[in-house]
Order: C-alpha cells, then sequence, then structure tokens
C-alpha cells in the first residue's frame, strides 16, 4: 500500500461496471432488426391473405348466365331501386348478355387450350430433361389457375 497517495484504490474493492458503447449500439440494431422482421412477416401475411381472397374469388365466380343474371339484378336492384317493368326489361337484356359471352367463350375456349397445349409442347422441346420436368410442373400450375375454366361453366356441385 502507498500511505503517500491516498487516492490509491488499489485495495477498494467495490465492484464498478462500465458497459461499452458498443453494447447500446448492438442492442439498438437488434431492436431495429427484429422490428423489421416483424415488419416483414406482417407483409408476407398480408400477401398471402390477400391473394388468397382474390383467388377464392375468381374461383368462386361463375359465369352460367343463370348465376350472373341473379348477382348483377341484385345490384341493379338495390343500387338504383328499379320499378317491376325496369327489372323484367333489364333482366332479359342482362341474360341474353351473358348467354352471347357463353357462346362466345364456348367457341373461343378450344382455340385458347389447342394454342397454350403448343405452346407448353414449343417450351418443353428446347429444354433438357431436368428443365423440362419443372417446366410440366409450372406449366400445369399456369393453365390450372392463370386460364379461363371449360369454356366458362364450372360443373355444378
Amino acid at each position: 500500500m502507498n500511505e503517500l497517495n491516498p487516492t490509491d484504490n488499489t485495495t477498494d474493492t467495490s465492484p464498478t461496471k462500465i458497459e461499452p458503447a458498443t453494447s447500446c449500439k448492438s442492442r439498438w440494431v437488434m431492436k431495429l432488426l427484429l422490428s423489421l422482421v416483424i415488419l416483414l412477416c406482417g407483409i408476407v401475411i398480408g400477401v398471402v391473405i390477400t391473394l388468397g381472397f382474390i383467388r377464392q374469388t375468381f374461383n368462386s365466380f361463375q359465369f352460367q348466365p343463370e348465376v350472373a343474371t341473379t348477382r348483377v339484378m341484385a345490384r341493379f336492384n338495390s343500387k338504383y331501386d328499379l320499378t317491376q317493368d325496369q327489372q323484367t326489361k333489364l333482366e332479359k337484356i342482362v341474360r341474353e348478355h351473358f348467354e352471347t359471352l357463353e357462346k362466345i367463350g364456348q367457341e373461343v375456349h378450344p382455340r385458347i387450350r389447342s394454342q397454350m397445349d403448343q405452346f407448353g409442347k414449343n417450351v418443353a422441346a428446347e429444354l433438357n430433361d431436368e428443365q423440362r420436368a419443372d417446366w410440366k410442373k409450372r406449366f400445369k400450375y399456369l393453365r390450372e389457375n392463370f386460364l379461363p375454366r371449360e369454356p366458362f361453366r364450372q360443373p355444378q356441385e
């Protein structure tokens, strides 16, 4: 012990911990990263739910003239407060319109299907075996999810 220097604290046993400055920065960075992960998870969940809703809406929509006419007329009635005469006339117009659309779809759909089949075959012919297997899976998904159903009419359940 140094008796000449009374400020010498070599024998002082009180613990004094000083946190390094990097500890505060690393906590801040961790909080930021955690916040970003939570934000990204929220975005992903929102996108998945939205896409599921859109897909379900498109799949549930039926182009059958009877169903479409009923839906359109219900909307017309609630929006425009139609008289009975207007309802009768508009229902006839709407039904004829959807029947015409269905006929057009029945005429055109075989051409669309044929063209898509040819497209799939042409692409597959240019790929190796591994690529072709992947292409066939992706192409099947594309056809099932993004092309119109056989010719607009969906099977009755």
